[in-house]
């Protein structure tokens, strides 16, 4: 049940059943079709059934948050021909699973993965848990990713709330002026708990995210192709100039005009290249060649440097120290060499 402080408001109880039913009908034309969904979309998913394998769920879940959907129909089923099975990615090699994950970007998605199969093995021999609680508490899963499992795998009737549908139900039920506004969480999760069809919430789900990634789109609203549009109350504002409107999101940290993840995966990418140690100053200088940076100013050496020692922080890539011996206090420093675990 919701929060009792989170009431449902009078649109909801309007409209609610009016937008079941054209969302749904929607859907069953207008669905989209991807290696980790069903293939029927006309058909409800019993609730409590095993619909798909809770794996290849968990592994395209992870890919898809900040990945474009096109990449993850591309590198999905090659994965999980490199990696079959949750015993299998547990097993692997940190390096075998990290140049696997070649053009995903964010690597450290693949050691979360990671952690997470091997709690599945070592805590409950390799089967996945079902409840949304049990998922959760594994290591590297959070509250959307076990949720979507549940669903997705289990056809558990459980409300999956990422930014798309988010976005959907605020616009729905309440008056929106501009592209970035939202209802605070527990309203959301509010009007979501009571909005999934009783036995329908796989599709119902699939046909949220759809319309939100489509037609409800964050920067501008197709309101004219919406099958909602009669019954949301955000639909066709007079002042829609105000959709294209967002508030300015916090700046990344950025290194020559880039974000520092991007300047990480491509240290990364590198020693995936070479499968080999790499001295870090040669790393800096392949990054920043001199016929194209000029001489790198220390503080900005100094920056790739601590960009460096997080990567290695992060399990992502590891000292590599003649003799096994001891990193000194301080982490790596320019004449060190670094490599992908192994």
């Amino acid at each position: 049940m919701h929060s009792p402080g989170a009431l449902l408001p009078r649109s909801f109880h309007l409209s609610s059943r009016q937008v079941r039913r054209h969302l749904i009908r929607w859907f069953e034309r207008e669905g989209r079709s991807f290696p980790w969904r069903a293939e029927e979309r006309s058909v409800k998913q019993p609730a409590g059934a095993v619909l798909h394998d809770p794996y290849a769920i968990i592994v395209a879940e992870v890919m898809l948050q900040q990945t474009q959907t096109s990449r993850v129909v591309e590198k999905l089923p090659l994965f999980l021909e490199r990696f079959p099975n949750v015993a299998a990615l547990a097993g692997a090699s940190s390096g075998a699973l990290i140049r696997a994950w070649q053009g995903m970007g964010y690597n450290s998605r693949a050691l979360r993965l990671q952690e997470a199969a091997r709690a599945v093995v070592g805590q409950y021999g390799g089967e996945f848990p079902r409840t949304v609680e049990e998922l959760a508490a594994l290591p590297g899963v959070g509250p959307y990713t076990a949720a979507a499992v549940a669903c997705f795998a289990f056809g558990a009737q459980v409300p999956v709330i990422d930014v798309n549908v988010a976005r959907v139900y605020s616009r729905l039920f309440y008056k929106c002026h501009s592209a970035g506004q939202t209802l605070p969480f527990e309203s959301i999760r509010a009007v979501a708990e009571e909005m999934v069809p009783n036995g329908d919430a796989y599709r119902w789900h699939q046909a949220m995210m759809d319309l939100g990634a489509t037609i409800c789109t964050a920067r501008a609203p197709r309101c004219e192709r919406c099958p909602l549009a009669s019954e949301c109350l955000s639909a066709n504002p007079s002042d829609l100039e105000l959709f294209g409107q967002r508030h300015a999101a916090k700046p990344e940290p950025a290194l020559r005009g880039e974000p520092r993840r991007i300047w990480r995966g491509r240290v990364v990418e590198l020693l995936r290249r070479t499968h080999e140690p790499l001295q870090v100053r040669e790393i800096i200088d392949r990054l920043f060649p001199a016929e194209l940076f000029g001489d790198l100013p220390v503080q900005e050496r100094t920056g790739v440097l601590e960009m460096i020692r997080g990567l290695i922080r992060d399990g992502l890539i590891l000292p590599a120290v003649a003799g096994g011996g001891l990193v000194r206090e301080g982490g790596v420093e320019e004449n060190d060499r670094v490599m992908l675990p192994a």
